[in-house]
């Protein structure tokens, strides 16, 4: 037997949940002296496949960088835990050894949920059953076509909110098309003008904007401007995050911050390009899109991300919140995991990594066991 076909054995023995202690050892003291490398490509290439997309949603997926497939296959089965060197690999089929790092009590997705606030303060809940809805120039429908309630549009500003736990589709008079991540808010006319088109933006969402020539597509946030024709990208704007995020997807924005005294600082960016304003400074970088838009293509996707920034996107989704019990700063991971799963499915898959564990307190006030507590 050759070493590689040793190496090829052991891969497989720890993606099939047969490894021995020993095994186990040996694999990831390999793994960190990168020796297994070649017996990885090998099983992400027998076993990654490509999940089907409508033709509409193909062209917003693809990775900015040539690697971008091997990247993405490889998150999609790995989860790294970079500070400790340990390597975690995701399998269906894997579940933590001890009860301590379990997490027993289901609690499910976030699913389609908003409300619509009209022109006069009324709010309308809108359909779990819908994904999304149609602003036309007289009525609101649903994608489907059925109408939602009485409502008779007017030329004033309409809000549409989803909560924790909730995500929708809109699509806007001029059909721009935009998707809203978990407590997100929208604002918008029920028509736009002749010569601008502008909505306010407060939490996350995805613009697939519909190109115009003579009326320029502008997103507001709390601290930045993007004006584009025609274009497709992501805004995270969300007020507890320490940066707000403009990732270029297709063609090409500016983005705006308003500097006191002076006017403003803009930059412009091109497909493969995210804005970053932090503590004032506007900054870009090149990235890959799909890290940024994974939420709407239903994933979880990490970067060498710290804990907190991935449990508030956690306790957003499933509406939890998370308190810490120790300091888990400084632990930071990569990986893919699905925002279809419960929470259960998805704690366990970081708790595996042994260097991090998690509870959930069922005596919460309102009687939800909504709490999850992050451990050592």
């Amino acid at each position: 037997m050759t070493r590689q076909e040793f190496y090829d054995i052991l891969v497989a023995r720890y993606l099939s949940n047969t490894a021995t202690d020993e095994e186990m050892e040996l694999f990831f003291g390999l793994l960190e002296r990168g020796e297994l490398e070649h017996a990885l490509e090998k099983q992400l290439d027998q076993q990654y496949e490509p999940t089907p997309v409508q033709p509409s949603e193909q062209r917003t997926i693809r990775p900015a960088r040539k690697n971008g497939y091997r990247r993405m296959a490889a998150a999609a089965i790995v989860i790294i835990l970079f500070t400790a060197g340990y390597y975690l690999l995701k399998s269906d089929i894997l579940s933590p050894s001890s009860n301590e790092s379990s997490v027993l009590t289901a609690i499910p997705p976030g699913t389609n949920k908003a409300s619509l606030t009209l022109a006069d303060g009324r709010t309308v809940d809108l359909s779990s059953d819908k994904e999304g809805i149609v602003v036309g120039t007289d009525d609101v429908r649903y994608t489907d076509g059925s109408r939602v309630a009485a409502i008779q549009t007017t030329d004033a500003d309409y809000t549409i909110t989803t909560p924790r736990g909730g995500q929708y589709q809109i699509n806007l008079p001029d059909g721009t098309r935009v998707w809203l991540n978990a407590a997100s808010v929208l604002t918008y006319p029920s028509r736009f003008s002749d010569d601008k088109r502008e909505v306010k933006l407060n939490g996350e969402a995805y613009f697939d904007v519909n190109h115009q020539s003579d009326a320029p597509f502008v997103v507001r946030t709390a601290e930045q401007e993007v004006t584009v024709l025609g274009t497709e990208f992501n805004i995270s704007a969300y007020a507890d995050e320490r940066e707000t995020k403009t990732t270029l997807v297709n063609g090409s924005v500016m983005v705006s911050m308003p500097v006191s005294g002076s006017g403003s600082h803009s930059l412009r960016l091109a497909r493969g390009e995210q804005s970053s304003i932090a503590a004032g400074v506007l900054t870009k970088r090149t990235v890959d899109p799909g890290s940024a838009i994974a939420w709407k293509n239903g994933k979880f996707l990490f970067e060498r991300e710290d804990i907190a920034s991935i449990m508030r996107k956690v306790a957003r989704w499933y509406d939890v919140e998370v308190v810490y019990a120790d300091d888990v700063s400084g632990l930071t991971f990569t990986g893919s995991l699905s925002r279809f799963d419960d929470i259960s499915k998805i704690l366990d898959k970081i708790a595996y990594t042994r260097t991090v564990r998690f509870k959930i307190d069922h005596a919460t006030t309102d009687g939800k066991g909504r709490r999850v507590i992050v451990m050592k």
